[in-house]
């Protein structure tokens, strides 16, 4: 079972007693000195709880969802309880790199500049960038977005902002917090498109069916991985084991079966998408 911490206020980080540091714990009448790979340390695995069907909360707010059965299912194969630990995507890195947290699974998109700061495992999930855009636009693909008069929602930190920042300099860009917020942008008219990653801009159609239109046609292919701090190689290896196994058994077809009803729209994408998972021969 895991064990929900509160999120932080604002960008602030809580401070938490962490396993990185060792601390003496007083078991069974004796001292002994924790480990972070001790199987008496929660495995502390950082989300951003906003990310449906990936990372979320139930009603009763219980982190659910995609990413977190993947997360149980690694830390009962390490031993270890689980520990989630709720902040905003862009705190996600600087508290794996600063050691409050042991993994980040987050619908994190492996890139350059990331790859210099934290590990990536190899990946659990490859997708892209597509769009939701309002109805009554004429917008065939994101070229077609870099207008001075083109309003552009994307969520802060996240890959769709860095290439609305790079590529569509012309277009006015919309920095949000959270993905709900966006497709609600676009439902109601203020922005003209959001860039998100094909699967969620799929499910966030689904709720703004009548109001949003979805090309899901990916313009720039992306692979979301586990990431581990660089001084945590070994937990590296035995994530990566872990992964090899679990795709190998059909582990994210049979999450994507449980949280998302698939219709012909997504379903060639997906399959395109899973293929690429297959380990290699």
């Amino acid at each position: 079972m895991y064990q929900l911490s509160n999120p932080p206020m604002g960008n602030s980080l809580r401070a938490l007693g962490l396993c990185w540091i060792a601390t003496l714990c007083l078991l069974q009448g004796s001292v002994s000195l924790a480990v972070p790979n001790h199987p008496s340390c929660p495995l502390k695995v950082g989300m951003e709880l906003t990310h449906p069907p990936f990372e979320m909360t139930d009603p009763t707010g219980r982190p659910c969802g995609i990413s977190v059965d993947l997360a149980n299912e690694l830390a009962a194969y390490l031993g270890r309880s689980l520990q989630i630990e709720s902040m905003r995507f862009e705190g996600l890195i600087p508290a794996l790199a600063s050691g409050q947290l042991d993994l980040v699974i987050s619908s994190l998109t492996v890139t350059p500049e990331r790859q210099r700061v934290v590990l990536f495992s190899r990946p659990y999930f490859r997708v892209g960038l597509a769009l939701l855009v309002r109805p009554g636009l004429s917008i065939g693909s994101v070229k077609d977005l870099d207008r001075p008069e083109i309003r552009v929602a994307v969520k802060l930190g996240t890959t769709g902002h860095i290439y609305a920042e790079t590529r569509l300099p012309h277009a006015q860009a919309i920095v949000l917090s959270d993905e709900t917020t966006a497709a609600l942008e676009v439902a109601q008219g203020k922005v003209d498109a959001f860039l998100y990653d094909a699967l969620s801009i799929y499910y966030l159609h689904q709720k703004f069916r009548e109001k949003t239109r979805a090309i899901l046609e990916p313009f720039q292919g992306e692979a979301w991985a586990i990431a581990v701090s660089p001084q945590r190689r070994e937990l590296l290896d035995k994530v990566n084991r872990f992964l090899e196994g679990w795709l190998s058994r059909g582990g994210m077809e049979k999450l994507l079966a449980r949280y998302l009803s698939f219709d012909s729209h997504i379903a060639p994408y997906l399959h395109e998408w899973l293929e690429k998972l297959s380990p290699p021969k």
